[in-house]
């Protein structure tokens, strides 16, 4: 259980052990595809009113743009060539919506491998009863797409108490998720109509074209966040509230600290502590974001650690989740 108000960051490589590309992999995923997209892109009636129907030469000039230009995020190129931003937001959706599914069938979400964070996670986060669930402080901003957290936490909630999709809905009430960048629709037993941009649902195991234009329509590349959405407001009254904050699976670009103003603030000033995962990121580098999102304070250390790695390791995450 966390009685002390924490925030949880999460980042690619917290999605990495349950099928899920980080940037570089995403990018190359996208180009081994290029033919489910051109099909994506032909004139369905289920895109009908989406301004994506492309021709052949058109998916052909995106992946030799993609392919030449060398970034490692496809979010990043498509701030680069904005031309290509609804072909880009296409392309993603049709590799994340088949890596969702895939997470289900293939047994990752809910296996027993090695490296399963989600489990390890929740098995210290349950209490034995359900007011003692509900006493946690603990709110989730994401940074992914995909909606694995809140359907595997969903999920188990029910079978570990016994209890209806209906209480376990309510239940997950206690724990917050902000997905930052917007979602890939919202699961069935969500609201859609919580956020009013967002009023898509889709599936955790159907793939179809309606799915991945939807799906194409709730999220949203970085300069299109808006800092004054409901998610991101929300977001930020939780990282205000906050007494701990950890990073998982983040990267730390630049282009994301804009949500952390305040928190890295906080960090330099030893307001506020935590810890960030770094996986395989030299000691320099590591160093590098130790100080340029704390000053260096010893109020956040930067571990080199995979998600399942960084839960054994960080011990004010274990303090906490006590």
């Amino acid at each position: 259980m966390i009685d002390q108000e924490t925030v949880i960051v999460l980042g690619a490589g917290a999605s990495a052990p349950f099928g899920f590309p980080t940037g570089p992999r995403l990018v190359q995923d996208i180009l081994e595809n290029h033919v489910e997209l051109q099909e994506l892109l032909k004139p369905y009636p289920e895109f009908e009113n989406f301004p994506t129907h492309r021709t052949d030469h058109d998916v052909q000039k995106f992946m030799v743009a993609l392919r030449s230009s060398e970034f490692d995020s496809i979010d990043a190129f498509i701030q680069a060539r904005p031309e290509f931003r609804e072909i880009g937001r296409i392309a993603i959706s049709m590799i994340l919506c088949k890596r969702e599914s895939d997470s289900i069938s293939t047994g990752k979400l809910f296996g027993r491998q090695d490296g399963h964070w989600y489990r390890e996670f929740l098995n210290k986060l349950f209490g034995p009863s359900i007011k003692q669930f509900e006493k946690n402080r603990l709110s989730i901003l994401t940074f992914n797409y995909d909606r694995t957290f809140e359907f595997y936490l969903h999920e188990t909630i029910q079978h570990r108490y016994g209890i209806d999709d209906n209480m376990a809905t309510d239940l997950m009430k206690h724990i917050p998720i902000y997905h930052i960048h917007g979602r890939l629709g919202y699961l069935e037993w969500q609201d859609p109509f919580d956020d009013q941009n967002q009023k898509t649902e889709r599936s955790m195991t159907c793939i179809s074209p309606r799915d991945i234009k939807n799906a194409a329509n709730s999220i949203e590349i970085v300069d299109e966040v808006s800092q004054k959405s409901r998610e991101v407001v929300l977001a930020q009254d939780a990282l205000r509230r906050a007494q701990h904050i950890f990073f998982i699976g983040f990267g730390y670009r630049n282009e994301n600290k804009w949500l952390f103003e305040e928190t890295i603030t906080f960090l330099r000033a030893k307001k506020l502590r935590g810890d960030g995962s770094a996986f395989e990121m030299t000691v320099a580098e590591r160093e590098h974001i130790k100080g340029a999102w704390s000053g260096g304070s010893n109020s956040f250390e930067v571990l080199d650690h995979d998600a399942s790695g960084f839960l054994r390791n960080s011990h004010r995450l274990l303090q906490v989740m006590r």
